[in-house]
């Protein structure tokens, strides 16, 4: 007996390592739940999660349960039935110490209350207990409770009685039975085709009848060893025995045929705990200590038993079996389970390996050319032919062979082959007859060859030679797999691309080319495939569909099945199986999470500094995960659509800008969309980008705006209403310096010398006066002017201001060794305080009037200017002033301060002014000092 291990996979080795599952369940979510002896479980695809609550007694868990309402539930040996809703779990209730047996089960009502079944069968609803089934009363109850499609329960009892209860009643109903063994049911399964009850392991019932309130059961099958758990999906019985392993035994349309339960033990190397069928019609096999074993095809068989034998090519015997040749050089007859040995060990692997069953011809390349009979498993002959790399049936008994170095055909007359003609068209790789000619298709290593006895031409592709890897004949046309151009096709209008495969092809190097009408076989490098003629279809054959590895060696079609040769080893594959419609999968949920891991339930709308986001996609399958992936797109900022495989279900996004989004997902099986969902969300802005902040921004900055304008047109207002007044005061200081007493006085001295006949110094003083006033009106509508300006306009002054004093009036200036005479200072500066000594000082004084202008200057940026008289002082000159006008004001004193308030006003460095009264010791008047402190200006 040899083993044909389904073809499976093992998901949660490493979190069951050491933990044994008692129980499976799939809510209506398509999550997964499984108890065990550490808790309780769920998987929703991607990752498990162990749930804990502080109330747990005892921490192994049964009976994984869903309600009508879609929430989990399971119990412990402790009497506790706790529930999960929304990922929370809870103590839902304790079973009281009285009614708690060894034995405890537990299911829902059509209404959702609850029955539980240990030492007595009650129902809780509303915090409230009521009793069903009272042990005294009906008996040891010994079965689990087990839920019937219409929503009632039913329970067993011994004497064969079965009670059947729901939400208004409890009914008790006789079993009848032929058996001879104890039929003390221990399950029962409301299975599509009928209600099925198993005793604890020696026999499966089905009804034959129902009468009144009696139900008559037959045995369909029973074992010949006791076993101790039955488990039903909806093609087959599992049978799990207490050592390891288990038995799939199939069910047939009807029950009434009873079934063997004779065979080969499954997973031998497995303590099988439990075995669940989920929405997909996976097989999920629960194992003490090693996780999950599931099978998503139980079609899809991996012949584990030949795997020793190292097969490197295979060929189909034509008896619901293969033939196999071994890398030892060996050939073997795989037929109804059984491994007959047909050829013995040679020095190398066989390479081809072809059977003709009309002829019974075996064909084996080795180092020598072999044929044998497979009926009789002896050898007929050994050709020297070179290297046979295909064979070919051409009409009757005649066969073509591509070797290493020729194309040879041979006869066979039942003894041995007869040469019929060579072509040295050198190393060929596979050959063909061309339907409904005596032409051959050649494939060699020069190209694609025609060849009509000796007559050998080229068959060329777009006016190319081609490299071939195979080639199929069909009724009217020869299919030709290239290494670069896909498939082709030769008939009648030549040869052309078989454009209907080559748009859907995995791959354009097709390595392996087969037909069973009306499919096309392709393996790829990409991959297997399958091309339907009738309809246009091209299925690709994956790990979903129990392929275990993509790239293919050698495959072999037959009436009812595939067979493939990989470095895996030898899988078989029912063909009818892998052309029923698919249960994909969609995306059942998009989940929001922020940047703390957190799932945003109700996340529509973020703050802008919530703009860290992923999206969790969620799309549970188990079947067809390795042929699933994501595409996404994120509106309006994605450039493109991005893949990501099934296991990456989690995309996340930095830093995203304020605005409106639409996250897109697009689910792929085999990279066709079969399901597209979306999540919708807006990212606020902060308020400084908001439309009122804008608003409020504008009017802020029109305000601004008015009072930066308004605050410039006062400051320009002042600036022009100080021009004026400065214009003013320099007319003012001009007609100060001006005076009619001065022009006067001046002028009359000139006159004086006239008359006199001094007309020499009336000609000289005339000029003098002619150039001061030249000066002033040129220097008063300067700004600055140099010191040497200042001293020449000074000293023109004070010669015309002695002549007036008659002579009586001695003035110096005096000019420290530090003036630089190029230095600038505001204009026509000096003069009025020289006036105002002259006026106010010195002129009522009759005699030794002394005038001194002394300047210094104390550092680079100041000049200290000091204007010192022997006059009458300030006070004397006021009193003076007052007798002789009791509202005299000096125009020629305010105007100068004014102009000096103004030119400060406009100066970075102000100039300073201080008046000293002189006094003797005496006490009396000695004078007047005026101090300027004169900020000097580069020329």
């Amino acid at each position: 007996m040899f083993s044909q291990t389904p073809h499976h996979q093992i998901i949660g080795g490493e979190v069951f390592s050491g933990i044994d599952i008692y129980g499976i369940a799939q809510d209506a979510n398509q999550d997964y739940w499984f108890t065990t002896n550490k808790g309780l479980y769920s998987y929703d695809g991607y990752v498990f999660q162990n749930y804990d609550h502080p109330e747990i007694k005892n921490s192994s868990f049964f009976n994984p349960t869903i309600d009508y309402q879609g929430n989990v539930y399971c119990s412990n040996l402790s009497g506790q039935i706790f529930k999960v809703s929304d990922g929370q779990m809870s103590l839902f209730h304790q079973v009281p110490d009285s009614l708690l047996g060894s034995y405890l089960s537990f299911d829902f009502l059509l209404d959702n209350s609850l029955v539980v079944n240990s030492k007595s069968c009650y129902r809780f609803s509303n915090d409230s207990i009521f009793k069903l089934i009272d042990k005294v009363e009906r008996g040891f109850i010994s079965a689990s409770l087990m839920r019937h499609r219409d929503g009632s329960l039913s329970l067993h009892a011994k004497e064969n009685r079965l009670f059947s209860i729901d939400t208004s009643q409890v009914e008790e109903i006789e079993l009848e039975t032929s058996s001879q063994t104890d039929f003390d049911l221990f399950s029962f399964f409301d299975h599509k085709r009928g209600p099925l009850f198993g005793n604890k392991g020696l026999e499966l019932f089905a009804v034959s009848d129902t009468v009144n309130h009696t139900i008559v059961l037959e045995s369909i099958f029973q074992s010949s060893e006791r076993l101790s758990r039955i488990y039903l999906t909806e093609n087959a019985v599992w049978v799990a025995s207490d050592r390891n392993g288990c038995r799939r035994i199939p069910l047939t349309e009807k029950y009434g045929k009873r079934i063997d339960l004779s065979g080969e033990t499954l997973f031998g190397d497995y303590f099988i705990s439990y075995v669940h069928e989920d929405h997909e019609g996976n097989i999920l096999l629960g194992t003490f200590g090693t996780g999950i074993i599931v099978i998503p095809n139980t079609s899809t068989t991996n012949l584990t038993s030949l795997d020793h034998l190292n097969a490197s090519s295979i060929c189909s015997n034509y008896d619901g079996g293969i033939l196999i040749g071994t890398t030892k050089g060996e050939v073997y007859d795989w037929t109804k389970q059984e491994l007959f040995l047909i050829k013995e060990q040679g020095d190398k692997y066989v390479q081809v390996l072809e059977y003709m069953p009309t002829d019974d011809l075996l064909f084996v390349d080795q180092t020598n050319f072999y044929v044998y009979s497979r009926m009789s498993r002896k050898q007929l002959a050994k050709l020297s032919i070179g290297a046979v790399k295909d064979v070919s049936k051409l009409s009757g008994s005649q066969f073509a062979f591509a070797t290493n170095n020729r194309l040879a055909v041979l006869a066979w007359d039942g003894k041995q082959f007869d040469t019929q003609y060579v072509s040295n068209i050198g190393r060929t790789y596979a050959v063909e007859n061309i339907p409904g000619t005596s032409s051959l298709i050649v494939a060699s290593s020069q190209g694609l060859k025609k060849v009509d006895s000796a007559q050998v031409s080229n068959v060329l592709f777009n006016e190319n030679s081609i490299l071939v890897n195979d080639l199929e004949a069909t009724q009217e046309l020869v299919l030709i797999a290239t290494q670069k151009h896909g498939l082709l096709q030769l008939g009648t209008d030549g040869l052309q691309s078989f454009v209907e495969v080559n748009d859907k092809l995995l791959d354009k190097n097709v390595r392996q080319v087969q037909v069973r009408e009306p499919y096309i076989f392709l393996s790829t490098e990409g991959g297997f495939q399958m091309f339907n003629r009738l309809t246009n279809e091209v299925f690709s054959i994956s790990e979903s569909d129990g392929l275990s590895i993509k790239k293919i060696q050698d495959f072999v079609v037959d009436e009812e099945s595939i067979w493939f040769l990989h470095q895996k080893g030898i899988q078989k594959m029912k063909l009818q199986e892998l052309l029923h419609s698919k249960n994909l999968p969609s995306i059942r949920d998009i989940d929001a999470i922020n940047a703390a891991d957190e799932i945003i339930s109700d996340g529509i709308v973020f703050e802008h500094f919530e703009n860290n986001l992923k999206f969790k996609i969620d799309a549970q399958s188990l079947r067809n995960r390795n042929d699933l992936t994501y595409s996404y797109f994120l509106d309006p900022i994605s450039a493109r659509w991005e893949t990501n495989e099934y296991v990456d279900n989690k995309i996340e996004y930095q830093s995203l800008p304020p605005g409106d989004y639409t996250f897109k997902v697009r689910l792929n099986y085999k990279k066709q969309p079969v399901d597209e969902a979306s999540y919708a969300f807006t990212i606020r802005a902060p308020f400084w980008q908001t439309w009122w902040f804008y608003v409020l921004n504008a009017f802020a900055l029109v305000f601004v705006t008015y009072l930066f304008f308004r605050k410039r047109l006062i400051d320009q207002k002042r600036r022009a209403d100080e021009i004026n007044q400065l214009n003013e005061s320099k007319l003012s200081a001009l007609q100060s310096q001006m005076n009619p007493h001065f022009i006067f006085n001046a002028l009359n001295s000139i006159q004086e010398y006239i008359i006199l006949n001094e007309r020499k110094l009336a000609g000289k003083y005339l000029g003098k006066f002619a150039d001061l006033m030249r000066i002033y009106l040129n220097y008063s509508q300067a700004k600055f002017i140099s010191l040497q300006q200042e001293i020449e306009a000074l000293n023109l002054y004070m010669e015309l201001e002695k002549l007036r004093f008659e002579e009586l009036l001695s003035y110096e200036i005096e000019l420290d060794d530090s003036i630089e005479m190029n230095d600038q200072i505001p204009s026509l500066l000096i003069q009025p305080y020289v006036e105002n000594a002259l006026k106010h000082g010195l002129l009522h004084k009759k005699d030794n009037r002394v005038l001194i202008v002394k300047m210094v200057k104390e550092s680079d940026d100041f000049l200290v200017c000091s204007i010192m008289d022997n006059g009458i002082g300030r006070k004397r000159s006021m009193e003076i002033n007052k007798k002789r006008n009791p509202n005299h004001k000096s125009f020629a004193t305010t105007a100068t301060q004014s102009r000096l308030n103004l030119i400060n006003n406009g100066l970075k460095k102000s100039i300073g002014v201080t008046t000293e009264d002189l006094y003797y010791p005496d006490g009396e008047p000695a004078g007047t000092k005026v101090e300027l402190i004169i900020p000097l200006f580069d020329n």
